[in-house]
């Protein structure tokens, strides 16, 4: 019979504690992302305005100069910015998994996609709202750019 020591206890429950703590954060940023998709359009759109006109001022004044940006091309940035997060956290939670490295990747490049088709069906319920494709592979782009992200910065901590 193998014997734990006192210190591999210790580890394995510091290591379960922060394995929770990423999971409930990654279940919490996947709730943020669905209620967003959950608001009508008028109040979503509303949102995006006031956050496009706050953008704008702030440019206005630091390069006295029009927004490069319009607000449809703002709103596609806004998929892709929640959904790098997304695969950040995902990943890091990911990770914190004892199990195979490869199958690990695939599952979780799956849930990103899964969580991206979910985003765009529940669209399909909200008032004035339509799923888009377009929005998937966007959303999709910005949860492997997320992934990539932290499988990068892990392979260059290994080396060092």
């Amino acid at each position: 019979m193998k014997r734990i020591t006192i210190t591999q206890k210790q580890n394995y429950l510091e290591y379960s504690k922060q394995r929770r703590f990423f999971q409930f954060l990654t279940l919490l940023f996947v709730l943020f992302i669905w209620s967003n998709s959950l608001q009508p359009a008028s109040t979503s759109s509303s949102i995006s305005s006031g956050i496009f006109a706050t953008l704008q001022d702030f440019w206005m004044q630091t390069f006295y100069g029009p927004f490069p940006v319009s607000h449809h091309l703002l709103r596609k940035l806004g998929h892709f910015s929640e959904f790098l997060v997304f695969g950040v956290l995902a990943t890091v939670t990911a990770f914190t998994e004892k199990s195979d490295s490869s199958l690990l990747k695939y599952k979780t490049l799956y849930f990103g996609l899964l969580t991206a088709f979910i985003d765009e069906t529940i669209q399909y319920f909200s008032p004035g709202r339509s799923p888009e494709v377009t929005d998937i592979l966007i959303d999709y782009a910005g949860f492997c750019c997320g992934f990539f992200i932290i499988c990068l910065t892990l392979k260059i901590l290994k080396k060092y």
